[in-house]
């Protein structure tokens, strides 16, 4: 199961680019999505990448009607450990390639997120795929595992951009 997101800003991709390897973003983002258990395993340059690797809790509340073999790996509380390498090249425009690590859970979850100008601002285009071996059931687990990920990224996106009013606002107070 693929999903697609293509999140606008009004700020150039340089200074998206700037503010998303910038450790303070990383941890103010998750105060501003309500998440406070985690770590942050890794941030910093490794093997040629811009490396993020954060290991967190992930709320899981599965249907009432999933078949009992999903509901024993899908606990109500997982450990997920997501991990994104960014290009260190590139001016206007920054590939990340995206792992997410569900514990205890056979799917694989990857993907990509591009960083390009787009008329006065910028896009993040997100692309996650999801794939399980679990068969029959399989398909259930990807819908809940994409709906998760889903209001993950768009709570990312919310805080991303009140953050970066607030960068803004200060900005503005300083030159004032």
């Amino acid at each position: 199961m693929d999903l697609v997101k293509n999140y606008h800003y009004d700020i150039s991709s340089e200074e998206l680019i700037e503010i998303f390897l910038d450790k303070q973003f990383t941890i103010s983002r998750f105060e501003k999505s309500g998440v406070t258990d985690y770590e942050i395993e890794h941030f910093g340059e490794k093997n040629g990448k811009f490396v993020i690797s954060i290991r967190r809790k992930l709320e899981v509340r599965p249907p009432e009607k999933l078949p009992g073999i999903l509901k024993k790996m899908i606990k109500g509380s997982n450990t997920m450990v997501t991990t994104v390498a960014w290009d260190l090249e590139g001016k206007d425009s920054r590939t990340g390639i995206y792992q997410y690590g569900l514990e205890g859970v056979p799917v694989d979850i990857m993907g990509t997120t591009v960083i390009k100008p787009s008329g006065n601002g910028c896009v993040n285009e997100v692309r996650v795929g999801l794939k399980t071996s679990i068969p029959f059931v399989g398909k259930q687990l990807s819908k809940i595992m994409t709906a998760k990920i889903e209001s993950g990224l768009d709570k990312n996106h919310e805080a991303t951009l009140r953050y970066i009013d607030e960068v803004l606002e200060l900005k503005r107070i300083k030159a004032g």
